[in-house]
């Protein structure tokens, strides 16, 4: 009886069972149903774009030697825009206003650098900073260029033309020397005076003139050559010592223009080797050419070098030892002609120089003058 009851109730148990799973599987597809017609009424959207990934500088290490690890990549947010990047403004500067310039052959080489805006007070002894300023030749000079489109080798000899008003001199024009780096005059809206020395051997006066210009705080520019400095190294010392220019004269003395390029530089690196071999200190970066003697190659080569080329728009002839005019002729010479920028030749041998030198630069202070350097070119 007991058996009977147990299978009954197990059939029932059975039934039940299979009622309640067919209930719930009902439910289940209605569920599904459900969640199918919210999806379709949902109109679809478009997946964003993938932002171009961007390349960064990876991070140096630290001194210790750690290595910052990589960041995690970070999922842009589906709403985000990325927009495109916006191109840099040219950099390029504005196009500059052509000078007038000469009329050149088709194979002009490219204008120097000659200009110099830094201060001449923050250079150091024989540095010449060279500029950043193209300069452009003036038009009214002629061209350095023969009819192929190379540099003039024709031999010219440096004059300028004096006039009785105290204006700056007008000079050779056969181009223009400052595209090379050559001067003759300083700045002529200033009352202002350059005083050089030619050195090419001691005639006893350079000590006499050494003390009249430290005696009134005037500095000047003594162009030396080799055999100058190899025998007076004493008073190059006292060049040097007392704050004046020691510039190159060459070692030989030789017209440039009969020189070859590679003559030019011997000629100026010896000079100025054996300047710093004998001193310790570097010789001043400006050159005068022997004999005035120069031609458009050379002023080129000389200024590749580093050299400025200084010429004059005052001299006389006072290097004849044997031939001297005096202390009177030597003052009037120097005075008559005094002008704005004038850059002033005289040669050390003279004894007329040397006497009249105290009285020359009394009156050029009293006329308002000053007396410049050749750093300010």
């Amino acid at each position: 009886m007991n058996y009977i009851i147990k299978k009954i109730l197990c059939g029932v148990i059975y039934i039940i069972s299979a009622i309640l799973l067919s209930g719930c599987l009902r439910q289940i597809d209605t569920a599904e149903s459900l969640f199918a017609a919210l999806a379709s009424s949902v109109p679809a959207q478009a997946p964003e774009p993938r932002p171009e990934s961007v390349k960064t500088t990876a991070p140096a290490a630290s001194s210790a030697g750690a290595t910052r690890e990589p960041s995690p990549a970070v999922t842009p947010s589906p709403a985000a825009q990325i927009p495109a990047p916006t191109p840099s403004p040219s950099r390029t500067p504005p196009a500059a206003t052509p000078s007038p310039a000469i009329p050149e052959p088709s194979a002009t080489p490219e204008e120097i650098d000659i200009e110099n805006e830094s201060d001449p007070g923050q250079r150091e002894r024989g540095q010449i900073i060279m500029p950043e300023v193209i300069y452009t030749p003036d038009s009214r000079y002629g061209s350095p260029y023969d009819a192929d489109g190379q540099l003039s080798d024709k031999q010219r000899s440096w004059y300028f033309m004096r006039n009785a008003n105290h204006q700056p001199p007008d000079a050779m024009r056969d181009f223009d020397i400052k595209q090379f780096g050559g001067y003759y005059l300083g700045d002529i809206n200033q009352k202002r005076v350059y005083l050089t020395f030619d050195e090419g051997y001691e005639n006893g006066y350079t000590g006499a003139i050494l003390d009249t210009l430290r005696e009134y705080g005037v500095q000047a520019a003594f162009f030396l050559t080799k055999p100058y400095i190899k025998s007076n190294p004493e008073l190059v010392a006292r060049m040097v010592a007392e704050g004046h220019i020691a510039a190159n004269h060459s070692v030989n003395h030789y017209s440039f223009p009969d020189l070859s390029n590679d003559e030019i530089e011997y000629e100026l690196t010896e000079c100025a080797d054996y300047f710093t071999e004998m001193t310790g200190a570097q010789m001043d970066m400006f050159f005068r050419p022997p004999e005035g003697n120069y031609s458009a190659r050379t002023l080129y080569t000389t200024h590749t070098f580093g050299y400025k080329t200084i010429f004059w728009s005052f001299a006389y002839l006072d290097w004849d030892v044997n031939n001297q005019p005096g202390k009177e002729a030597a003052y009037n010479n120097v005075i008559n002609n005094l002008h704005n920028g004038m850059i002033m030749l005289l040669h050390a041998v003279s004894s007329s120089n040397t006497e009249a030198l105290p009285e020359i630069i009394e009156t050029i202070l009293e006329m308002g003058y000053s007396f410049g350097s050749l750093y300010e070119l």
